[in-house]
């Protein structure tokens, strides 16, 4: 294919970590290419941590799992980021025939592979 379009060289963070707010259990989320990157924070923690309160009740100890909705996003590291570079590929003319329209892709470039398409 032929290269029709090439972005400029940005970065995004790829992965980020969150903090309980309750449990103080860190997870790490990874962004989804497909959707710009964005991070899906899930709906309560995943930590399995429990804790013991006293139930009075029955006296005795009941152990609860967390279930915190409130997450806190810690600073990114160095490590968690990426370069990148969008560029535009489309079928050589010469490969179609008559009236053909050709197709083209969005190709997404990493690592050394940046900077090669001008």
């Amino acid at each position: 294919g032929t290269v029709t379009r090439a972005g400029t060289a940005k970065v995004v963070q790829e992965f980020r970590t969150f903090r309980c707010e309750q449990c103080q259990s860190k997870f790490e989320l990874r962004g989804d290419p497909y959707s710009g990157y964005e991070f899906e924070v899930p709906n309560q923690c995943q930590s399995g941590a429990k804790s013991k309160s006293w139930n009075a009740q029955a006296k005795r100890a009941r152990t609860t799992k967390c279930n915190s909705r409130n997450f806190e996003p810690l600073p990114a590291s160095e490590f968690s980021m990426n370069d990148f570079q969008e560029i535009r590929v489309q079928d050589q003319m010469k490969a179609l025939g008559p009236g053909v329209v050709p197709q083209s892709i969005a190709v997404v470039l990493f690592g050394d592979l940046i900077g090669r398409i001008q």
